[in-house]
C-alpha cells in the first residue's frame, strides 16, 4: 500500500487488543529497566509505539512515526488529530514541539532529582505530582502519533514515577475509568489541577 493511500487509523481490531496488552507490558519493563540508569525522553515514546504497534497499525510508517511535514518519503504521517474537539499540534509543528517538550522535561526533572533528598514527603509528591502532570498534558496536547498518543502517555508517567524512585499508578495500555479521562481533556485545555489530583491520590496511596 503506497504512503498516499493511507488508510485512517482511529480504533483498534479487537482481535489486536491481546497483542496490545502484551507488547504493552514488554515494553513497559524494558523502559523500566532503561530509566535505573538514565533519564526518560519525550524521544523514548517512539521506540515504545514502534515495539506496541508494528504488523498492528493499518500502515507500517505510523507504529513509531510522529505526525510530520518533513519526511517525504512518510507523507502519510502529515494528518492532524482531533480528541475530543481539541486538535493536537499541526503535523508541521509535531517534531519542534516534541523538542521543545523533551527540554522542558530535562530541566526539570533534573531539578527535582537534584532537590529530592532535601525535599520533605510532602513537597516530593506536590513536586512529582507537578512534573507529571505539565509534561503529560504537553505530550497530549501535541499528540504526535496517528494514533495510541493516550496508551503512550500512560506508559510515559509511570516511567517518570519509577524514575523518581515511585510506585506506578496506571493501567498503561488499559484506558483508567474516570475520573481519568475528564482530567486529561482538562489538561489538554491547559488546566493541570485535574491530573496533579491523580497523581497525588495515588502517592498517597502507596
Amino acid at each position: 500500500m503506497s504512503c498516499e493511500r493511507s488508510p485512517p487509523w482511529v480504533h483498534d481490531r479487537p482481535e489486536d487488543k491481546p497483542v496490545i496488552d502484551s507488547r504493552g507490558l514488554l515494553a513497559l519493563q524494558g523502559a523500566v529497566r532503561e530509566v535505573r540508569t538514565r533519564a526518560p525522553t519525550i524521544g523514548d515514546t517512539a521506540a515504545w509505539h514502534k515495539a506496541v504497534f508494528t504488523g498492528i497499525a493499518p500502515h507500517g510508517h505510523y507504529a513509531g512515526g510522529y505526525r510530520q511535514t518533513t519526511d517525504r518519503k512518510r507523507p502519510c504521517l502529515s494528518k492532524t488529530v482531533s480528541i475530543g474537539g481539541v486538535s493536537g499540534s499541526p503535523p508541521e509543528q509535531v517534531l519542534a514541539d516534541s523538542r521543545e517538550l523533551d527540554e522542558v522535561l530535562r530541566q526539570k526533572l533534573s531539578a527535582l532529582e537534584a532537590a529530592w533528598s532535601g525535599l520533605t514527603i510532602a513537597d516530593q509528591h506536590r513536586r512529582t505530582a507537578r512534573l507529571v502532570a505539565e509534561i503529560i498534558a504537553g505530550f497530549i496536547r501535541i499528540h504526535p502519533f496517528v494514533n495510541g498518543n493516550g496508551r503512550m502517555s500512560r506508559l510515559l508517567w509511570a516511567v517518570l514515577l519509577v524514575r523518581l524512585g515511585l510506585p506506578m499508578q496506571l493501567l498503561t495500555l488499559t484506558r483508567p475509568p474516570e475520573p481519568y479521562g475528564e482530567a486529561m481533556g482538562k489538561a489538554m485545555c491547559g488546566d493541570l489541577s485535574h491530573c496533579m489530583a491523580l497523581v497525588l491520590q495515588g502517592l498517597r496511596q502507596r
